[in-house]
């Protein structure tokens, strides 16, 4: 249950003119940082682009692992991988435990997520 303010009270003015509103609005710049756009994904992208498109890697139908430190980042990585070249298929490896939105993978889809990647469905493993 949230909370909701009155809009006409005193509280709620100062709270959306004040500086509470400035560090509401750091903190969720900083936040961009599960996002796409973060300057690391955008440097992960162009390093697994470069190394997927050259014909090198796929003569020999290369793959790489993404290590990430949790899951909602395993998911913004892989939409954003997944979006911006035609050479990259990912998919998320996770631990059993479902924890937050995402749900963990019991074994029988951990074996299988690890054939297809094995097998070369997937040319890019993020894992947790």
């Amino acid at each position: 249950m949230t909370a909701q303010l009155d809009p006409k009270s005193k509280f709620s003015q100062d709270f959306k003119d004040g500086p509470l509103s400035q560090i509401i609005e750091s903190l969720e710049s900083e936040s961009q940082i599960n996002s796409p756009d973060h300057p690391k994904t955008a440097t992960l992208k162009s390093i697994l682009i470069e190394f997927f498109e050259s014909e090198i890697t796929r003569e020999r139908r290369s793959k790489a692992i993404v290590f990430t430190n949790d899951r909602a980042n395993a998911c913004f990585i892989q939409a954003s991988l997944n979006a911006s070249s035609d050479e990259i298929s990912s998919r998320i490896f996770v631990g059993q435990n479902s924890s937050g939105k995402i749900q963990g993978m019991n074994q029988k889809e951990q074996i299988a997520v690890l054939n297809e990647f094995k097998n070369g469905v997937y040319n890019v493993l993020i894992a947790t």
